[in-house]
């Protein structure tokens, strides 16, 4: 006979563990981007890239939008390959960014791709990765501990109606 599976034990054994799996894979991705800006911080390149291409883009959703502004630039490697990279710029430099402009670009040398403009903190590599990973598993934990204590809450409840 099959044996009823509560909505309990799917947030307890399904939700919950996905959740902390979720946490840990934006750790893990936190723990490479910082990888990546260790490598930066010894060994980035610097060397001149020319502008292909400006953009302004749109984040948000239809109750709050924000604009992101964004230039297109092309670089080569010292082995003659060329790269095209991408960085975000502010609102207020984005008008002095022109298309066929040359400007000064750093990038680390295991991934020249992930360049950005010289002065950039490489640090903005790293993003909320470690924020997302913090709040997927506080979150599974909330989950977990509210699963747990309904049936005590529920109880404690139901003892104070009778005691009426």
């Amino acid at each position: 006979m099959m044996q009823k599976i509560g909505y309990r034990n799917i947030i307890r054994f399904v939700i919950v563990p996905l959740l902390f799996l979720l946490g840990f894979l934006a750790f893990y991705r936190s723990y490479q981007e910082s990888k990546i800006v260790k490598e930066f911080e010894e060994e980035g390149i610097t060397t001149q890239a020319t502008i292909t291409d400006k953009r302004i883009g749109e984040l948000g959703s239809k109750y709050y939008k924000i604009d992101t502004y964004g230039i297109t630039f092309q670089f080569t490697l010292p082995d003659g390959r060329t790269v095209t990279a991408n960085g975000g710029v502010g609102e207020v430099a984005y008008p002095n960014y022109n298309i066929g402009d040359v400007i000064t670009i750093r990038y680390p040398p295991s991934q020249p791709g992930r360049a950005l403009l010289e002065g950039q903190d490489p640090a903005v590599i790293q993003g909320s990765s470690f924020v997302a990973g913090i709040a997927v598993i506080i979150g599974a934990l909330i989950a977990l501990l509210m699963v747990e204590l309904y049936p005590v809450v529920k109880q404690a409840i139901e003892n104070s109606m009778k005691r009426r």
